[in-house]
């Protein structure tokens, strides 16, 4: 048995990871595991075009064209070809692979098996690998030992979460429940972040920038395109036949109608003024679209130089 330390004061850190890894409650929530769980972020992420872009050709060239096996015993060499061969699309797979855990620490994919005759007798061979959300995952912490740890995932045949099993422990572990029935990468361990850590974290605040910077920018795009109007105008005019029924009741009506009136006309490019009134037209300048563009192409230039 370990001996004791004489000083058992906890510091915050180590409070910090009990939570984060679950070793009072059991299970590892997702959102303490890292931060893009936390606030939901995965779609800004997956859906950022400059990371998109980054990975897409990040896992082409990790994926390449052809695959080639190297093993010393020819048979064994052959039959492993030949299950390659039997999965659908396997380069587009290994891609997808990469994407995710690049990004979010943890790629995932599930076999889908099928029996093949080949070589005088029946093979359980995969056909096709199909891609699991990270967030379907979750790991339990066993009661008894806390050191010992297991996957779990959400299955929706049941719409509850099992335990992933290992086979070499329990063959008869049915389809879809062993560990060995789901591809892993696993890009990045860390010790805050028990589902592993991918480059998302970093790019967490950049995306998060963009995301709001580029609304921002969407949102001043009109302003910013037309000029700004100024009308000086006596706003006594027209208010003396106010009781006749045909002139304005108060300024604020005037001005109303004036600014009607030179909406219609900044349109049709035309206005027409009396003689005393007085039209000014300010451009925007650009100093603010610079700017923006500017923190954009920071973004996009590091989120480049991280993942290329």
């Amino acid at each position: 048995m370990a001996t004791l330390a004489k000083i058992q004061l906890i510091p915050n850190y180590v409070g910090e990871l009990r939570t984060q890894i679950g070793y009072y409650l059991q299970w590892i929530p997702n959102e303490y595991a890292d931060q893009v769980s936390a606030d939901n972020f995965y779609e800004v992420l997956r859906k950022d075009v400059e990371i998109a872009r980054c990975l897409h050709l990040l896992s082409l060239m990790t994926a390449g064209e052809t695959a080639t096996i190297e093993c010393d015993d020819e048979r064994l060499a052959e039959v492993s070809a030949f299950v390659l061969r039997q999965i659908k699309d396997f380069i587009h797979a290994r891609k997808s692979l990469v994407e995710k855990a690049v990004l979010f620490g943890c790629g995932i994919q599930r076999k889908y098996y099928h029996r093949v005759f080949y070589q005088e007798r029946y093979w359980q061979m995969p056909y096709r690998l199909a891609e699991v959300d990270r967030r379907r995952l979750r790991i339990e912490r066993d009661e008894d030992d806390k050191t010992l740890v297991y996957w779990t995932i959400w299955c929706p045949e049941i719409d509850q979460y099992i335990m992933l099993e290992d086979r070499s422990q329990n063959q008869n572990a049915p389809d879809g429940c062993g560990v060995q029935d789901y591809v892993w990468y696993m890009h990045m361990a860390e010790e805050l972040s028990p589902y592993f850590e991918g480059f998302g974290e970093v790019l967490y605040t950049l995306a998060y920038i963009k995301s709001k910077v580029v609304q921002y920018w969407a949102d001043l795009c009109e302003s910013w395109s037309k000029p700004f109007l100024v009308a000086q105008v006596d706003l006594t005019k027209a208010t003396i036949d106010a009781t006749l029924g045909s002139g304005f009741p108060s300024s604020e009506s005037r001005v109303n109608a004036l600014i009607d009136t030179f909406e219609k006309c900044r349109g049709r490019h035309v206005a027409v003024v009396d003689v005393g009134d007085k039209l000014q037209w300010f451009e925007h300048g650009s100093t603010g679209a610079n700017i923006i563009r500017e923190l954009l192409e920071y973004c996009d230039k590091k989120i480049q130089l991280l993942i290329l």
